[in-house]
């Protein structure tokens, strides 16, 4: 499997932008989101993340789910 892209802006079949990935497999239709506490915590946050992961598992995409602190944890 490749390197991630970064930030990658994933436009839906109609051309509109569905969401912004942290990082993403775009061959694989794979996208991994950092959930950190600090930008995520809160019901509206909450709520948004959800929406936004739907819309991007609609358009075909699996998305993975984790944290800043596992992936530092995990960094050699």
């Amino acid at each position: 499997m490749q390197a991630p892209t970064t930030q990658y802006r994933l436009c839906g079949a109609d051309g509109g932008f569905v969401a912004r990935l942290d990082l993403a497999w775009p061959g694989e239709k794979v996208a991994l989101e950092m959930d950190g506490y600090r930008h995520h915590s809160g019901i509206r946050a909450f709520r948004a993340d959800r929406e936004r992961g739907n819309r991007v598992q609609a358009e075909g995409w699996t998305v993975l789910r984790t944290t800043p602190a596992e992936v530092s944890d995990g960094a050699p």
